[in-house]
């Protein structure tokens, strides 16, 4: 049986990365406003494990869907073995979005506004985002793991100025999930 942490005290750069990525839906008190579909992202991921640490950096560009743009993350993660089989992480992750994903997500044009009744809003900048996430896995088998997910994440600039952050929304969002994996 492997320990939780047979994945640390290894260092990877320069790695591919493909993800897909959130639009924004038309519904609820948006749903006057356009669909934007999301689609999938490629990039670059570096990451960095030591004993007790992971540090990773991301950079993606979306290459289908409605976005444009691009975003890069920082992540530096503590993570604490609990015995053989278990393992939990904490730490901040950051993010910034460029002004055109920013664009695509937050703005509201003109005809858009007339629609919903929503002001527009053309943002210029982009955007960041500042969280924290906490993880705790129990590994099954050497490959098979199942992960519980907190997380908090604070919008910032051009995201948080946005009508449907600041009017209909909120800059700080949370999130919670449960993941099954599976290790290569």
């Amino acid at each position: 049986m492997a320990s939780a942490g047979t994945w640390c005290a290894r260092a990877v750069a320069g790695r591919p990365l493909y993800r897909l990525t959130f639009g924004r839906d038309d519904t609820g008190d948006i749903r006057a406003l356009d669909q934007v579909d999301g689609g999938a992202t490629a990039g670059l991921r570096a990451s960095y494990l030591d004993d007790t640490w992971r540090y990773s950096a991301a950079a993606e560009t979306p290459f289908t869907g409605d976005l444009d743009g691009y975003r890069v993350k920082f992540a530096a993660t503590h993570v604490a073995r609990l015995g053989e089989r278990a393992a939990f992480t904490v730490g901040p992750r950051f993010s910034y979005t460029s002004a055109a994903w920013t664009d695509d997500l937050f703005g509201v044009s003109a005809g858009e506004s007339a629609r919903s009744g929503i002001r527009a809003y053309d943002p210029n900048d982009g955007y960041f985002t500042v969280g924290a996430d906490a993880t705790l896995s129990y590994y099954l088998t050497r490959q098979w793991s199942v992960t519980g997910l907190v997380g908090v994440a604070r919008l910032t600039g051009d995201a948080e100025d946005s009508p449907i952050v600041d009017d209909l929304g909120d800059a700080t969002q949370w999130r919670a999930g449960a993941f099954i994996n599976y290790h290569f």
